[in-house]
């Protein structure tokens, strides 16, 4: 009898560890990738927070981690693919990290990693894993002008010159589809997604960088203005967004790492 009891002890003090448990993923932006979130030390303070490092999705997993109470993990998708395939690589990332983890994940975009992160949100429940909050960085949530003019400079034969260079720039040739995508006041699936009614359990948050141009670091904000970046402008999320000023051009910086780990600590 007292075996049966120490059993269910145990599984009431394991069960007591798992609530609340946190499984946070990081998606990278246009012409980046998951080492962005180490080398701006944005990762660091989530494990200065007490979150532990589950590695790079999904060719470097540290599954390990996952028996931690909070996890994050970086994932790595093709930056130059649309919206629609980079949703379709997420989800088979996110899969095998629910049967783990059989917990909802907090998806963190920078620039359109967070538009990626916000069309997941918005996919079918009964397909996608449960989606507890979605937190984008500096990204074009009502598009960008900027995106708008760079689709126009490669859709042009000046364009095409880039697919006979190195492969970075033949990557930012096939992005062409991605641009016109994500392109201010032009029909098209920002749009739609603006509109589209978004899940009422899902919690969004934008962190808005404020600053046009950083010539210390050579960053210009100016890709997307903070009008442009800022969730309760989007008329599907009015009233519902939470919108956190940082002072920073378009790059992640440490001090988005912060804003994350109090993030967790108050609002997840």
């Amino acid at each position: 009898m007292n075996g049966w009891r120490l059993l269910v002890a145990a599984c009431c003090l394991l069960w007591a560890g798992l609530v609340g448990a946190r499984t946070v993923v990081l998606i990278h932006g246009l012409a980046s990738g998951p080492g962005t979130w180490y080398k701006h030390r944005v990762v660091q303070p989530l494990l200065a927070a007490g979150f532990a490092d589950g590695g790079v999705l999904p060719e470097a997993p540290n599954w390990l981690a996952s028996r931690a109470k909070d996890v994050v993990y970086t994932v790595h998708l093709p930056w130059w693919a649309p919206l629609e395939v980079q949703g379709r690589l997420l989800d088979r990332v996110l899969k095998p990290l629910y049967q783990r983890r059989h917990e909802p994940v907090i998806l963190v975009g920078h620039s359109t990693g967070g538009v990626v992160a916000r069309l997941y949100s918005l996919g079918p429940r009964n397909i996608r894993v449960p989606v507890a909050g979605v937190i984008t960085i500096a990204s074009p949530n009502r598009g960008t002008p900027f995106a708008k003019l760079a689709w126009r400079m490669l859709d042009s034969p000046m364009g095409s010159m880039l697919k006979s260079m190195d492969s970075k720039s033949e990557r930012f040739y096939w992005a062409r589809r991605l641009l016109w995508q994500i392109s201010a006041d032009t029909a098209n699936p920002i749009r739609w997604m603006n509109r589209m009614p978004h899940p009422p359990e899902v919690k969004y948050v934008s962190l808005v960088h404020t600053r046009k141009l950083d010539m210390k670091r050579g960053d210009f904000g100016l890709v997307v203005p903070p009008a442009y970046q800022d969730l309760r402008r989007v008329p599907a999320l009015s009233g519902r967004a939470l919108s956190i000023s940082v002072r920073a051009g378009h790059q992640l910086r440490p001090v988005d790492g912060w804003v994350l780990a109090d993030l967790m600590r108050r609002v997840f």
